[in-house]
């Protein structure tokens, strides 16, 4: 990205650029080029619901490991899913059945119809924050990261027809899952085969290299369309951040911190 500066506008060298977070924000990376950090905001009042999207290889699993690994620190935060890789690669414990209120971060690997499963599993997730709402208490937060997300929420045009009322019911839960503290992550290398119902209800994105024409366009009515061009371009831990839970007032290209 190119840009003239104005008269009088001060210049500077990008590598001698530096920033600090403040506390509600954790650092996933810095400014391409520069030294000011990036951070996603800790506090679920005002983070909202997460997007991590683009092509296998880029990163999506290490920002999302990161995103588990910090929350757990003081949030219940459970990874679906069905790859094997967040227990095998990334060593997340299982998750106990049933077990809602334990601060960390696990891994739960559904055996069955993945849609079902996840509209069972969220659903019992919402009672657990509805009981505590309606006591009166402040609800535990709670994070739900749905990995490969085509395979629990798939769009209504790739779903079955079996699972087309499930990822329904799973996205209307994701409507209101702020109210009862939960927070969701959905991540996918496609838009197009992602449910857009729930897709929508993500205000904060995390954009990794996508050659993808649909989801470009999709993308591109997030970022607009001169960042949207600079989006397949992107090389490795590169990402796009763009959200209210981001420290940053416009969409923003990052380098990742290592993973």
């Amino acid at each position: 990205m190119t840009h003239l500066p104005g008269p009088h506008e001060p210049i500077f060298r990008a590598a001698d650029l530096v920033g600090t977070l403040g506390a509600p924000f954790y650092r996933i990376g810095t400014v391409k080029g520069t030294d000011i950090p990036v951070g996603l905001r800790v506090d679920a009042d005002r983070r909202g619901h997460i997007a991590i999207l683009g092509m296998s290889g880029m990163g999506k699993t290490a920002v999302a490991q990161r995103i588990c690994s910090t929350l757990g620190s003081d949030h219940v935060v459970v990874a679906l899913d069905t790859t094997g890789e967040y227990r095998s690669h990334l060593s997340f414990p299982d998750w106990s059945d049933s077990d809602f209120d334990s601060v960390g971060h696990f891994v739960y690997e559904p055996k069955g119809d993945p849609p079902d499963k996840a509209a069972v599993f969220i659903e019992r997730c919402m009672s657990a924050g509805a009981a505590e709402y309606q006591s009166g208490d402040r609800p535990t937060p709670r994070v739900v990261l749905l990995e490969e997300a085509h395979t629990f929420l798939p769009e209504w045009n790739v779903a079955l027809r079996a699972q087309q009322e499930r990822v329904a019911f799973s996205t209307r839960m994701i409507m209101q899952a702020r109210k009862f503290g939960l927070t969701f992550v959905i991540v996918s290398q496609r838009t197009a085969v992602v449910a857009k119902s729930a897709l929508s209800q993500c205000e904060n994105y995390i954009i990794f290299k996508t050659l993808d024409q649909t989801g470009l366009e999709y993308l591109e009515s997030l970022v607009g369309s001169e960042m949207r061009e600079a989006i397949p371009s992107l090389e490795r831990y590169e990402a796009m951040c763009v959200g209210p839970a981001f420290n940053s007032d416009a969409p923003v290209i990052i380098s990742l911190d290592p993973p």
